[in-house]
């Protein structure tokens, strides 16, 4: 390891091309540290300063940008500026000539032209495939009107780059509600960079083989995958290191989320209290999560099957299937009744038994064929604070909790998940 490069209050060099961030600008909210984040170290990345928008040693010399341009202070010669900065708070740009590339061109978004296409009231059967947005986005607020709705909205195999902090808007109705409302479908599309993600509103949805890196870092969303929806079909879908506290909302019941592979997400955000497939508690029942990787660093949950602090237990969520998923680095939470939670992998598994108003959750759960490095129970009243409901033939770092009913598994297997003591 080579010394630290105390000109970066963020970045500690490994070295001449392998960044971490430090610990102490990993922002935790002032919260205890969250369990399942799973991870030895702080994320790790690879920069190579010949290839990418600033050059020199200095990794990303964002500071020095900011103490150059935004306070007329000077900076020391070996620290490479990039040749324009754009100061947000001012709306100022700012461009060093001496610097720039001959023919140089800054374009700048028109918030007034945000939307190159928007679709408003009884637009049916609108189809936007294979365009290209540069700094603008599709396809408005949706209808103004309630009565008036637009049937079938689709999206397809189009780029957004840059977008505007509304992020990309697929939307059928004005009415929010629960109930039927018309289709909607966002497929084989490119987000990057973008100041928002996606904000769908339609029954039965189709969110498809679509990729998301990098969007919501300049005001953190809530969702990458936002919606208000029931039964969307949401898979294949790629979510690269996002800023957004969360992946998938279940807003409505039904939510359909398979094949999905997550890394990163709310990368570095102070914000935990999310999941990356996060389902509120009316939308718990007939959601399926199944066959996807989620992969850290991040501080929220692969999933979390969440309960209002006044939720009874009458209303409590229900009827959800958690199978065949991988679980890295993040962990999976469960409250409410009869759920179903089996051949999962990952780091940790949080079964709650009493919080708040309900002292019985996870009555009638049943969680098997589960492999996880640290299982636990919230408010356990079992003996060495088993996990509630039908739990069998699961592996943890402690049988008696995963797998009260036969608490014995090979040596071989179990030693795999225990957590390493000095390295061993």
């Amino acid at each position: 390891v080579e010394e630290d490069d105390a000109r970066s209050p963020t970045l500690q060099r490994l070295s001449k091309t392998v960044f971490v961030s430090r610990r102490s600008a990993i922002s935790d909210g002032n919260h205890e540290d969250k369990p399942g984040y799973g991870t030895a170290r702080a994320p790790c990345f690879v920069w190579e300063p010949t290839e990418a928008w600033v050059d020199g040693g200095a990794a990303f010399a964002l500071d020095d940008a900011v103490a150059y341009y935004e306070r007329g202070e000077p900076v020391e010669a070996d620290r490479n500026l990039p040749w324009f900065w754009m100061d947000q708070r001012a709306d100022v740009l700012h461009v060093d000539a001496a610097r720039a590339p001959d023919g140089y061109e800054v374009r700048l978004k028109n918030a007034s032209r945000a939307d190159a296409l928007a679709v408003g009231d009884a637009s049916h059967r609108v189809y936007v495939r294979d365009v290209l947005f540069y700094g603008a986005t599709c396809c408005g607020a949706g209808p103004s009107t309630s009565s008036l709705t637009s049937q079938d909205l689709r999206v397809l195999r189009s780029r957004f780059l840059f977008a505007p902090k509304e992020g990309v808007r697929v939307k059928t109705t004005k009415q929010t509600k629960r109930g039927g409302t018309p289709y909607a479908a966002f497929v084989n599309n490119t987000v990057e960079f973008s100041e928002g993600a996606l904000m769908y509103k339609g029954t039965g949805a189709t969110i498809r083989g679509n990729y998301l890196a990098f969007n919501s870092f300049e005001a953190r969303g809530s969702y990458t995958l936002d919606n208000m929806a029931q039964r969307s079909v949401v898979t294949d879908n790629t979510l690269f290191y996002n800023g957004d506290k969360g992946g998938h909302f279940s807003w409505a019941r039904g939510h359909r989320v398979r094949r999905n592979l997550v890394i990163g997400q709310d990368f570095l955000g102070p914000r935990f209290d999310a999941a990356v497939f996060h389902a509120l508690t009316g939308a718990q029942d007939d959601l399926v999560i199944e066959r996807n990787w989620v992969l850290g660093p991040s501080l929220v949950s692969f999933a979390r099957l969440d309960t209002a602090s006044s939720t009874p237990p009458e209303d409590a969520g229900r009827y959800t299937t958690i199978k065949h998923n991988v679980h890295v680095g993040l962990g999976l939470t469960t409250k409410g009744y009869n759920h179903t939670v089996e051949h999962n992998t990952g780091s940790r598994f949080l079964q709650v038994e009493a919080w708040k108003v309900i002292t019985n959750h996870n009555y009638a759960t049943v969680a098997r064929f589960n492999a996880h490095s640290e299982v636990a129970s919230r408010a356990s009243t079992a003996a060495h604070g088993a996990i509630p409901g039908l739990a069998a033939l699961n592996l943890c770092d402690d049988l008696r909790v995963c797998n009260p009913d036969n608490a014995t598994a090979p040596a071989s297997l179990a030693r795999q998940l225990r957590p390493l003591t000095n390295g061993v």
